[in-house]
């Protein structure tokens, strides 16, 4: 049989170091390692790549050609021209998955040619008796799947370990893991509030202050000196930041809006870029706004736990999200919800995200929202850990009672069906625990 060249594929190898050089997280995102590069020259490049990473250096070509040099790697490498040669050609980086996917599937297929070989000489070598050479195929079978990202297996042994770990740490970690939403008795029925790798979902109908209490919860994390990242599909970060100034100093939405404040009100603006700008600095939620996918969520939350740290994500709001699937809107509803359980497991917070009730509970006599409420109820209801619902009294009916119920509908550790009272502060954009804090 003729010699032939192992499987590899140099255009996704260099395409895939562009999409780093374009969005340097990416590192992170991924699986592959510098021993997956079929090439020598991309391999040195990509641990050049994780190199700076680490350092928390920005990776581009004057950094890596730096880096390399350091290293006495960059005339094997091909020079500048060559990682020049790598983000020319690579107009884009969103589909680095994909090229990571063929390089890490084509390591596999070297590295189980590399373990047929050996198992062949075993099969040669005369000294060793076939048990043995059986035994140790079986050794380089199983360390292959190891390395195959395969679904590990947890043995009653590793689950005790890891239980031990678990419990030590539980027992000194202070105030305990669950992240507070600040909103008293709804921590108290949450066990503290939400926990790392909980997707928690917000319900309620247009206009009842969903956005309002993401917001609130957003604040009340970020002002105990625990970032938050916050995603605003439906509203600009200064919109957001009008609401914030408002509460925070206990004047109207429209006059922080408005402007003319020398006529409005003369203290107002130096009350503003006081306290008010005070307030967002001392506050720790990091805004991103636009267009937002699932996949810029889970690249941007990686990027910010690595660079500032991370307890919770906010995603204002789910139906909102760019990501197309599917032919339905159920099934790219179900994509979405998927998606962001699994970020919130593999960033390891929770993540809160308000979500759009159905018309339908308003034909209904009591509408005091249900579970199968929620639009395209049946992922949403299997993928969340919990769900919070939303009812205020006075959005159906003229009254100024603004007591609101969170109706926690689904808590998938522990006992739900619970109805805990909040107060909605409408003027000031805020929820409040029902003992007003203002």
């Amino acid at each position: 049989m003729p010699d032939r060249l192992p499987p590899h594929n140099i255009e996704a190898e260099e395409a895939f170091l562009g999409s780093v050089m374009l969005d340097n997280s990416i590192v992170e995102l991924v699986t592959v390692s510098p021993d997956d590069f079929y090439s020598e020259r991309n391999r040195l490049v990509f641990e050049s790549c994780r190199s700076l990473c680490k350092k928390e250096v920005s990776i581009n070509e004057i950094t890596l050609a730096h880096e390399l040099s350091t290293k006495g790697h960059l005339e094997k490498c091909g020079g500048s021209t060559y990682l020049t040669s790598l983000v020319t050609n690579c107009p884009t980086s969103l589909d680095y998955q994909y090229y990571g996917d063929i390089i890490n599937k084509l390591a596999r297929k070297r590295k189980l040619i590399t373990c047929a070989e050996q198992i062949t000489s075993f099969g040669y070598d005369l000294v060793i008796e076939a048990d043995k050479g059986i035994a140790k195929a079986d050794e380089l079978l199983l360390e292959l799947r190891k390395q195959s990202n395969n679904v590990e297996i947890v043995t009653p042994e590793l689950r005790a370990e890891r239980a031990m770990e678990h419990y030590i740490a539980l027992k000194n970690k202070s105030g305990g893991i669950a992240v507070a939403t600040g909103l008293a008795d709804v921590d108290r029925w949450l066990g503290g509030g939400g926990y790392p790798g909980e997707f928690i979902l917000i319900g309620g109908r247009a206009g009842i202050g969903k956005t309002t209490i993401a917001k609130t919860i957003a604040n009340n994390i970020g002002r105990r000196e625990q970032k938050v990242l916050y995603f605003s599909c439906e509203m600009p970060t200064q919109s957001l930041t009008d609401r914030d100034v408002a509460g925070h100093l206990g004047r109207t939405i429209d006059m922080i809006r408005y402007g003319d404040y020398d006529n409005v009100d003369p203290a107002l603006f130096d009350q503003i870029i006081g306290d008010g700008i005070e307030s967002i600095l001392q506050t720790q939620v990091y805004h991103v706004d636009g267009l937002i996918s699932t996949e810029r969520i889970r690249q941007t939350g990686w990027q910010m736990k690595q660079r500032y740290g991370l307890a919770a994500i906010v995603v204002d709001y789910l139906g909102l999200l760019t990501d197309e699937y599917g032919r339905t809107d159920a099934q790219r509803i179900g994509y979405i919800s998927r998606n962001l359980k699994q970020i919130a497991i593999d960033l390891s917070v929770p993540l809160f995200s308000p979500v759009q009730l159905n018309r339908n509970l308003e034909s209904r006599e009591d509408k005091r929202p249900q579970l199968y409420d929620l639009r395209d109820s049946g992922s949403l209801e299997q993928d969340a850990d919990v769900v919070l619902l939303i009812y205020r009294e006075n959005y159906y009916k003229q009254t100024q009672d603004n007591t609101t119920e969170v109706i926690i509908a689904k808590k998938r550790q522990g006992r739900a069906n619970i109805k805990v009272k909040v107060y909605f502060d409408e003027e000031h954009q805020r929820y409040c625990n029902l003992q007003k804090e203002f």
